[in-house]
């Protein structure tokens, strides 16, 4: 299947939810700059890891969110639909997720169709 990299747009052709071997590395090799600051005695604020170490912001957020990076005041990144600060890993909170109605689905559950039954239908040639 073919798709772009949600993050740098390459053209893909490994499945969804395999992430971009390009990027990967770049996270890969962000992670240990970050690391190594930070074991030197750096200051583990967001401004202060981005300004001493030249990692991008948006990539130091997946790095936190992926739970690879610890800073200094918790999580420096907010809810994607609300705005709120985060409260556990990911980019949507626990609040907003309730709202939306997010959960996890398994195929062994059958989807909910209201009890009507599907739907098939044939092309006509």
């Amino acid at each position: 299947m073919l798709r772009n990299c949600p993050t740098c747009g390459r053209l893909l052709t490994l499945p969804v939810g395999v992430p971009c071997p390009f990027c990967e590395e770049e996270e890969d090799e962000a992670c240990q700059v970050i690391e190594q600051y930070l074991l030197a005695g750096g200051e583990a604020a967001l401004a202060a890891v981005m300004q001493a170490t030249g990692v991008r912001l948006a990539v130091i957020r997946r790095l936190v969110a992926k739970g690879r990076v610890h800073l200094a005041g918790g999580a420096p990144h907010v809810c994607e639909v609300c705005g709120e600060p985060l409260d556990s890993l990911g980019t949507i909170c626990s609040r907003c997720r309730a709202k939306i109605g997010w959960r996890s689905t398994s195929k062994s559950e059958p989807a909910d169709d209201g009890g009507r039954g599907r739907m098939y239908s044939q092309d006509a040639d």
